[in-house]
C-alpha cells in the first residue's frame, strides 16, 4: 500500500508525498551520492574542484540521522492524516479559520483545534541538523509545493499545498521578524504577495491570525524553524510569546520542527507543559564523537563522507580515519571542509590522475579555508591556547590514541611550550573572552528593552491574549511559561 493511512479513506493531502519508507528502508532512501554515474573521470584533476562543490548534495545516513527523518515523517504523515479536506469536519474547520478575525475566544478556539506535534533537534554549528531535516523532507516531498486541480469534494476550485516549509529565525529576536519571516517563506515557494498584506496590518495580533491562517489554508505539512540560538530566542524579550505562537501552530494542525543550538533551548527543558508538546516528534540533541574509537566516527559518518571522491585513488585511508579525531576535534562539518580541501590540494597538484595522500590531509589544515577550523578543532579538543569560541564547548584534553600515528615528514611536529606564562596568558584569554560575551549581552538586553518602550501596554496586553487563547493555555497553565 502506497500510504497505510489509506485504510480510512482517501486523501488528496497524501498524494504529493512519496510513498511511506518503512524504517528497514530509509537509510537507502536518505543516502545521495551526486557523484554515482556521473563521468567526472574525463575532467581534468585541475578543472574538477569545480566540482567539488556538489559535496552539498552528498548525504551518507548514519544511525542517529535515519532516527531523526523516521521522526519527522510520522510527524508529517499523522498531521495530513488528521486534516483530511473530504472530511465534513474538516471542511467546516478551515472554512472557519479563513473567516477568522482579530478577536477570538476559547469557544472558537474549540471549533478550530486540531492538534499537531513538535519536535527539536539541537546541536552544536556544523553538527548536521540542517542537513539531515533538509535530506529527510526532500525525500519524503520531492515537491515543495502542490497545485491540486479543481475538487467538488474537497470543496476548492483551486488548492495550492505547501508540503513544508523551512525558514529560520529572525536574527534579532523580534516577533515581527518571525512573523515576516514565515510569510516571506511562503511567497518566495509560491510566488504570492502575502507579505504586502501582512506589512498592511498595523496591530501585531492580527499578524499573528493573518499568519496562522495562510499556514492552515496551505494545509502546511510541516513547519521548520532553523538557526535557533541563545541570543535570538532562549534570551530574547519575546521568548515566551515564540512559545505560546509555537504551540498554537501546532493546535491549528501544523507540526513544527525547531533546529538550533543546544543553549537556545534552555528554558524549553524546564517547562513540562512545554517539552510534553515538542516530544511527541522527539528531543533529538546530536554531539560531537568523543574520540575516534566511536564506531559512529570511525565506522560510518567519517567512511561515508570519504565516498565522496573526486581522485583516481586514496593512499593510506585508513590512517586518514584514525587520525581524522585527532585534527577535527569529532565535528562532522571540520571533517567535511578537511576532506574536500585534501582533495584540492592533491587535484591541482597537476597530472592526468590524482591522488589524495595522508600527507594533503594533514596540510589542508594550513589552507585559508581550514585554519581557523583547525583553531576550532584544538578549542574542541580543549587546548585552551586556541581560544575560546562561544558557541561550541570545549572537552578536556585528553590523550588520543592514535595522535601518535599522525605525524609525516611534511608536517612540521609541534614544538613543547617552554614559555613559564603560557597558562596565565591562556586564562588571561579566556577572561577577555567573557568578558567580550558578558558586553555583547548587556547589549542585547538593551536593546530588547528599548524595543519594549516603543511597544504600548495594550498592544502587549492584546497580543499576549491572542496568542494565549489560540495556544489553548488556560489561566492555571500561565505559570508554565514564566509569566
Amino acid at each position: 500500500m502506497k500510504h497505510p493511512e489509506g485504510v480510512f479513506g482517501p486523501n488528496p493531502l497524501l498524494e504529493p508525498y512519496s510513498p511511506f519508507v518503512p524504517l528497514s528502508s530509509l537509510p537507502e532512501k536518505l543516502w545521495n551520492e551526486p557523484l554515482k554515474g556521473v563521468p567526472w573521470r574525463q575532467v581534468p584533476p585541475e578543472s574538477r574542484v569545480t566540482l567539488l562543490a556538489a559535496q552539498e548534495s552528498h548525504f551518507f545516513p548514519t544511525e542517529e540521522a535515519v532516527s531523526i527523518a523516521a521522526a519527522i515523517q510520522e510527524g508529517v504523515r499523522a498531521s495530513v492524516m488528521r486534516r483530511n479536506p473530504l472530511l465534513a469536519k474538516e471542511q467546516r474547520r478551515i472554512n472557519q479559520l479563513a473567516l477568522l478575525g482579530r478577536d477570538v475566544d476559547r469557544a472558537m478556539l474549540q471549533s478550530l483545534a486540531c492538534p499537531a506535534s513538535g519536535g527539536i533537534v539541537a546541536a552544536e554549528t556544523g553538527e548536521g541538523k540542517t542537513t539531515i531535516a533538509r535530506r529527510a523532507l526532500e525525500v519524503f516531498a520531492p515537491d515543495q509545493v502542490v497545485v491540486h486541480a479543481p475538487s467538488q469534494a474537497g470543496g476548492w476550485t483551486r488548492f495550492t499545498q505547501i508540503c513544508y516549509l523551512h525558514v529560520d529565525l529572525p536574527f534579532n529576536g523580534s516577533r515581527g521578524g518571525l512573523l515576516a519571516r514565515i510569510i516571506g517563506g511562503v511567497d518566495a515557494l509560491m510566488g504570492s504577495s502575502y507579505s504586502e498584506n501582512l506589512r498592511k496590518l498595523r496591530n501585531l495580533d492580527a499578524q499573528v491570525v493573518f499568519v496562522m491562517k495562510v499556514l492552515s489554508v496551505h494545509r502546511t505539512g510541516m513547519l521548520v524553524l532553523d538557526e535557533g540560538q541563545q541570543d535570538n530566542f532562549d534570551e530574547c524579550a519575546w521568548q515566551r510569546e515564540f512559545v505560546l505562537f509555537f504551540l498554537a501552530v501546532m493546535n491549528f494542525g501544523i507540526p513544527i520542527l525547531l533546529c538550533g543550538h543546544p543553549s537556545a533551548f534552555t528554558s524549553l527543558l524546564v517547562v513540562g507543559q512545554v517539552m510534553r508538546r515538542f516530544s511527541d516528534i522527539g528531543y533529538f540533541q546530536l554531539r560531537r564523537a568523543a574520540d575516534v574509537s566511536d564506531h559512529s566516527w570511525s565506522k560510518a559518518y567519517v567512511p561515508g563522507v570519504m565516498r565522496f571522491l573526486l581522485c583516481e585513488a586514496v593512499e593510506d585511508a585508513e590512517k586518514i580515519v584514525q587520525c581524522s579525531h585527532e585534527e577535527t576535534g569529532g565535528g562532522r562539518g571540520l571533517f567535511v571542509a578537511r576532506w574536500l580541501e585534501a582533495q584540492r590540494i592533491a587535484l591541482l597538484r597537476r597530472g592526468d590522475t590524482a591522488t589524495v595522500t595522508f600527507a594533503d590531509f594533514q596540510n589542508s589544515r594550513h589552507s585559508p579555508r581550514c585554519t581557523e577550523l583547525y583553531r576550532m578543532a584544538q578549542w574542541m579538543r580543549g587546548d585552551a591556547r586556541a581560544g575560546a569560541f562561544d558557541d561550541i564547548a570545549s572537552a578536556p584534553a585528553a590523550a588520543n590514541p592514535a595522535a601518535q600515528d599522525c605525524a609525516t615528514t611534511e608536517s612540521t611536529p609541534a614544538k613543547a611550550n617552554a614559555d613559564p606564562n603560557a597558562v596565565p596568558k591562556a586564562i588571561q584569554r579566556l577572561m577577555k573572552d567573557a568578558q567580550r560575551r558578558a558586553k555583547e549581552k548587556e547589549r542585547k538586553a538593551n536593546k530588547d528593552a528599548e524595543l519594549l518602550k516603543k511597544t504600548t501596554p495594550e498592544d502587549l496586553r492584546r497580543s499576549t491574549r491572542v496568542l494565549e487563547i489560540m495556544a489553548g493555555l488556560g489561566e492555571s497553565q500561565r505559570e508554565l511559561l514564566g509569566s
